[in-house]
């Protein structure tokens, strides 16, 4: 596979990665070793290898989640203060991009 400039910036823009001319040479002149090395990784006998995924014997600890009432008065300040909103409804911006028609 060939690393031209149009990949690395796909690479870069699926990935979120904001990067200068520089940094993005060094990325083209990266990227074939860390897949060859990817390679290597998929080519190990793991046959009978049981997976690991906690090493350290630590576990999640889960609470339910529990509906608390927040006094009228606090409310209202919090609102007060949010720079957009729709009546008691805070307005953030989105956080997600459709980016499916670029896969």
């Amino acid at each position: 596979m060939e690393f031209n400039s149009a990949l690395i910036e796909k690479i870069k823009r699926l990935s979120r990665l904001a990067t200068d001319a520089e940094e993005s040479a060094t990325l083209k002149k990266q990227l074939p070793d860390i897949l060859h090395f990817v390679e290597q990784l998929q080519s190990v006998d793991t046959h009978g290898v049981v997976p690991t995924h906690q090493v350290t014997g630590l576990s999640n600890v889960w609470r339910e989640d529990e509906i608390r009432a927040c006094p009228t008065d606090i409310q209202q300040k919090i609102i007060a203060q949010f720079p957009e909103r729709e009546g008691n409804l805070l307005v953030t911006p989105a956080i997600f991009e459709d980016m499916s028609d670029e896969m």
